[in-house]
């Protein structure tokens, strides 16, 4: 027989990278095909709550629809030369897929996807570049639409694209603190997940190649300590543009740094887990059970020891009944 027939292609085996692939692409199908099945019921419901359509047409939620798509239409429209963007210009860093693990790069690309977001309402935008636009991080930014979005691409590493004295690279480690934006900075924020194992890496970056280096004014401006200050890469854009749409790094902190990131409210969380345990009332717990003094391990001591209490009081109940 010729070779030159049809063939049956051999079934797909489950675990290898075809399959993960392929299952993966119609994992997120499936979920941004229903997350869009929702936003539409949402709207819909939002919208059924008025009486009228004139009521509709003269409310708040109407302008702001109307607003949301004059600018994505002009997104949409107006090629990316011919765009009208605000200083100062933010580079993203992407010359870390290297040191990085397949999930974390398709975190950033999803962390990036947010910032691109917040860039396209914003209404005056500032110019984005994407630097070390290749290789592995390029291709996760590709799964989200990234090579069509509206910034600005360079296969090159920063250094090789920018003046280095215009520099300014942005790092919770870094000792100067960033107090002003200036309209002639460049900033650059490294595009790196690394949840706390890369300390100091894009500060020692900076020292390397003789740029400035800065961190934001967190604590300076709010006057609360956080257990953690490596932000999300969409959490310090959203930062720098709120700053440069607005100028009160005070509002900016507060509308984008969660919560959770206070050694305050990790405290309060800790004395009501602490309570829980115990069965006793949060005001009872004592100061030195806060998360300086009581970590976890404790939490779990106090559990067990309740438990051990529980079966005792059991066991002496089983006892007395025989």
């Amino acid at each position: 027989p010729s070779g030159t027939e049809n063939k049956e292609m051999p079934p797909e085996q489950p675990g290898t990278p075809e399959h993960l692939q392929r299952f993966e692409k119609e994992d997120d199908k499936s979920f941004w095909k229903r997350r869009r099945r929702q936003w539409r019921e949402n709207a819909k419901n939002a919208k059924s709550k008025f009486a009228t359509k004139e009521d509709y047409l003269s409310s708040d939620l109407y302008a702001r629809r109307r607003e949301r798509e004059e600018t994505k239409q002009r997104w949409r429209s107006v090629p990316l030369e011919h765009m009208k963007f605000y200083p100062p210009e933010i580079v993203i860093d992407l010359d870390y897929d290297t040191v990085m693990p397949d999930k974390d790069l398709r975190s950033l690309a999803s962390q990036l996807m947010h910032a691109y977001g917040t860039l396209r309402k914003s209404q005056r935008p500032v110019k984005v570049h994407f630097t070390s636009f290749r290789g592995a991080a390029a291709e996760a930014l590709r799964r989200v639409s990234g090579a069509d979005w509206k910034v600005f691409r360079h296969e090159e590493p920063f250094p090789q694209v920018f003046d280095k004295s215009k520099l300014v690279y942005l790092s919770p480690d870094a000792p100067d603190v960033l107090d002003r934006l200036k309209a002639e900075d460049i900033y650059v924020i490294g595009g790196l997940v690394d949840d706390n194992k890369l300390l100091n890496t894009s500060y020692q970056k900076a020292q390397d190649l003789g740029i400035r280096s800065a961190r934001l004014p967190i604590k300076e401006t709010t006057g609360e300590e956080y257990a953690n200050l490596s932000l999300c890469v969409n959490q310090v854009f959203d930062i720098m543009l709120d700053v440069a749409n607005n100028g009160n790094w005070q509002a900016a902190f507060k509308n984008h740094i969660p919560e959770r990131f206070k050694i305050a409210y990790k405290e309060e969380r800790t004395k009501k887990k602490i309570a829980t345990a115990m069965g006793i009332p949060v005001e009872a717990v004592g100061a030195q059970t806060t998360p300086q003094a009581a970590s976890m391990e404790s939490i779990s001591s106090v559990v067990t020891q309740q438990a051990d209490q529980q079966s005792a009081e059991g066991a002496e109940t089983d006892s007395m009944k025989v």
